[in-house]
């Protein structure tokens, strides 16, 4: 799964709200984001 496809996914879950920077740091801040950069390490 790319970053792109996570970001969707977690995107139509939660519908955050803001302007792109904070949208951004929710998305980084999100365990979504931990399982997907979980996931990119261990198919390395």
């Amino acid at each position: 799964m790319t970053e792109q496809e996570a970001f969707d996914r977690w995107y139509r879950q939660v519908c955050p709200i803001g302007d792109a920077d904070s949208v951004k740091r929710q998305w980084e801040m999100s365990e979504e984001y931990a399982e997907y950069l979980d996931e990119k390490d261990r198919s390395k």
